[in-house]
């Protein structure tokens, strides 16, 4: 019906913190999920992801810096937005990091 949203069923999962990112990131790709927070009181701030976001942030950030480096010393860039050296988060964190002290050097 036009008026009516399709039926829908409630269903929790539980996922290790470990594997979670690509269950969710694979449940999304069907575009046919809707996230309910089952912390309504706890704050942002307090959420387990946090540390997480703001590494994100730094990573950002980083890469920002290296773009600024690049084109003051004329160094061509990939446009198209594909970084082969950055695969996972956390180890792209940690690539960032050690290109970082390498360009201090």
């Amino acid at each position: 019906n036009l008026f009516r949203s399709e039926e829908m069923t409630f269903v929790r999962f539980y996922f290790q913190s470990d594997a979670a990112h690509h269950h969710l990131t694979e449940l999304g790709k069907f575009g046919l999920v809707e996230f309910i927070d089952m912390n309504p009181d706890v704050t942002s701030f307090q959420r387990p992801f946090t540390p997480e976001i703001r590494k994100c942030e730094d990573m950002m950030r980083t890469l920002q810096y290296f773009r600024h480096l690049m084109n003051e010393n004329d160094i061509p860039s990939i446009e198209n937005g594909e970084y082969p050296f950055i695969k996972e988060p956390i180890e792209s964190s940690t690539t960032l990091d050690q290109l970082q002290a390498f360009l201090a050097d």
